[in-house]
Parts: structure tokens; C-alpha cells; sequence
């Protein structure tokens, strides 16, 4: 599992509005291309469990992530399987004295599990360490 971790002094409401409004990743993280909904939820729309959207990052593959849980102004994860490994990637937030705390972790699973982490491992970790730090300094800025 990778974690990163990142703090903010935001209220939580205003962390939470930047990390569950997937569709405006793009916008704000340089590390995805694009964010697309697909089934249940509505672009711009609250984040829910059974949203899909298809992503583009980066040198990675086109995937298709499913929330497989959500807990507004809390958590929220999502799940992406291909062949051999799923994905799952959880954003959670906590209160932490006069600000937030926000962790992404992210988790692969599956016969090929232990290969893409050797190969994505670290990539991964650069990731998401980008990805905490600029939601973090986002909710502080606004």
C-alpha cells in the first residue's frame, strides 16, 4: 500500500469540495488528462457509490474507476480493475486541530499485484504525494 499524507488549515467542507468534485481533476492536478462520468452521477454532481467515470493519466492506461464507498466530508474510494489487478484508491479526511488532515492511499490486488507494484510503485507514490499537496494548498488558497 502507498500512502501520502498532506495538512491543511481549510475547513474540511472546503478540502472535500476539491477532492470529491472528480470531474475538475484535470483542471487542478497535472497528474490527470481527463475525468468523464459514466453511469450513475452527473458531472458537476455529487460523488455517490456506484459512480463511474473513465480516467486518463498520464503514461498510464485508460481506466474505468467505480466508488465503492463514499461518506461525504470523509472518505471516498474507488476501484479500477484490469486484467490481473484491481486498483483501489481511497481520499480521506479528518479534522486535525484547526485545519484537515487529508491521506491518499492507494492499493493493488490480484495475481499481477506484486509486478505493477514493482513497476508503478514508485511513480505511484510520486503521484499521489503531488496530488495531496496540491489539494491541500488549494483549500488553503481559496
Amino acid at each position: 500500500m502507498i500512502t501520502s499524507t498532506s495538512t491543511s488549515t481549510a475547513h474540511i467542507e472546503r478540502l472535500w469540495s476539491l477532492v470529491s468534485d472528480v470531474g475538475r481533476w484535470p483542471e487542478m492536478l497535472p497528474t490527470f488528462t481527463s475525468v468523464r462520468a459514466l453511469g450513475p452521477g452527473v458531472p458537476g454532481g455529487p460523488l455517490e457509490l456506484g459512480s463511474r467515470f473513465e480516467v486518463r493519466q498520464p503514461a498510464l492506461a485508460k481506466a474505468v474507476w467505480t466508488v465503492t464507498d463514499c461518506q461525504p466530508e470523509r472518505r471516498f474510494t474507488w476501484v479500477a480493475c484490469s486484467l490481473g489487478v484491481a486498483t483501489a484508491a481511497t481520499h480521506e479526511i479528518t479534522t486535525d486541530g484547526g485545519g484537515c488532515r487529508l491521506e491518499l492511499t492507494l492499493d493493488w490486488s490480484g495475481p499481477l499485484a506484486p509486478l505493477v507494484r514493482r513497476v508503478y510503485g514508485a511513480r505511484a507514490a510520486r503521484m499521489l504525494e503531488v496530488e495531496a499537496n496540491t489539494f491541500a494548498h488549494r483549500a488553503q488558497s481559496a
